[in-house]
């Protein structure tokens, strides 16, 4: 099945020069302070004024109970990242799991959120992305280098990439902030399709019966790659009736790992299917099954901006 290497989920506008929350001092870029002055806040904090800049800063926002990155926010994109992306961007996996843990620390949520996605061949790979690190459970397998080479996977990216439509320079990044990454989740495309299989779209919610109007740009609830109509072949959820499929991805799936549904005139996305195993959120959401994180993502579509995310003017790469 052929796909767009280019979704429409992937054109979210980013300000092309900007610097993430954490790199920011009293309003300016990192950049722009000098290492002399980030010394002396140290200094009268009591705190220690050895190393760069960027550790200098670190310590001042721990000291301060403002958002600390677990993993240093990476100017560079890792050593393998083309060869990877265009792998994730040519590669087909099957999310059929998504599990969400963490708790609060010194007033943040830290939040981890596992996905686990099935290649061609059935394989599961666990892709963890949140506040602690982004890792897959191949890098279990092959241990980050030592020679401080940072690399990445498919797996990963894929994950970044498609279901949480992350832009660049977040696709390379090792961790996000705590707001960070509740902006990206709120307005992922996976987002929308849990707030569908919930019946929380426009068309439930206006209590209309039936099959949900089709759209001209959508996401396939089991890959998350294009399903544009008129474009890929597809099917609608038979229990949601809004959630759409490729018709590859539920035919070609019966009697795989997850699949339990034979007719192929039925199918049924995931999310509807194994609601526990999608729709287990933490205390974030207040243990409920749908929060306040998922408000506005769902209604019609993807919402198309991170206006959430704290970003502000500096220089750095904004390309795929």
């Amino acid at each position: 099945m052929a796909f767009h290497l280019t979704n429409h989920h992937l054109a979210r506008p980013l300000p092309t020069f900007f610097t993430p929350a954490d790199l920011t001092w009293n309003g300016q870029p990192i950049a722009a302070v000098p290492h002399s002055h980030l010394a002396v806040e140290c200094n009268v904090r009591g705190l220690t004024t050895t190393g760069t800049s960027f550790d200098l800063l670190a310590r001042l926002r721990g000291h301060l109970g403002l958002e600390v990155r677990a993993v240093p926010w990476r100017l560079q994109k890792p050593a393998n990242y083309a060869t990877k992306l265009e792998k994730a961007d040519r590669k087909v996996f099957t999310v059929i799991e998504a599990v969400e843990f963490g708790g609060v620390k010194r007033g943040h949520r830290k939040t981890t959120r596992m996905f686990t996605i099935l290649d061609e061949f059935e394989r599961p790979f666990e892709v963890r992305v949140g506040t602690k690190g982004n890792t897959c459970t191949c890098f279990d397998k092959n241990p980050p280098r030592t020679d401080g080479v940072v690399l990445t996977n498919e797996h990963l990216l894929y994950v970044l990439r498609h279901v949480l439509a992350c832009p660049a320079p977040l696709l390379w990044q090792g961790s996000f902030l705590p707001s960070e990454m509740e902006a990206i989740f709120t307005n992922s495309p996976f987002a929308t399709i849990l707030d569908r299989s919930l019946g929380l779209c426009g068309h439930r919610q206006n209590q209309q019966q039936g099959v949900c109007p089709p759209r001209g740009r959508d996401t396939c609830a089991r890959c998350f790659k294009e399903c544009n109509l008129g474009q890929h072949p597809q099917r609608v959820c038979q229990k949601c009736w809004c959630n759409r499929l490729h018709f590859d991805c539920f035919a070609g799936r019966e009697g795989a790992v997850g699949a339990t549904r034979a007719d192929e005139a039925s199918p049924v996305c995931f999310a509807c299917e194994f609601p526990d195993a999608w729709h287990r959120w933490g205390s974030a959401f207040d243990n409920n099954v749908v929060g306040a994180g998922f408000a506005g993502a769902g209604a019609g579509g993807f919402v198309g901006n991170l206006g959430a995310l704290p970003f502000h003017g500096a220089n750095h790469d904004n390309d795929n």
